[in-house]
């Protein structure tokens, strides 16, 4: 599997997490979306994904 592929795997997951986000407790919420702007927004850019990056930032500004 190539590593754009691997990128994209984890991006999806770390997506579907961030969507469902409101089912964890606020230390987590905190957490998961300074990590998901620290580690998972360059991989989102590294693909150029615009919808990706787009909805990650939206969704981890807002638990921030």
């Amino acid at each position: 599997m190539a590593d754009d592929e691997v990128i994209l795997i984890k991006l999806a997951e770390r997506l579907h997490n961030m969507r469902t986000i409101e089912y964890i407790d606020e230390r987590k919420k905190k957490e998961k979306a300074k990590e998901t702007i620290e580690w998972f927004m360059p991989l989102a850019r590294r693909l150029e994904n615009r919808k990706l990056m787009d909805e990650l930032s939206e969704l981890s500004i807002r638990y921030c």
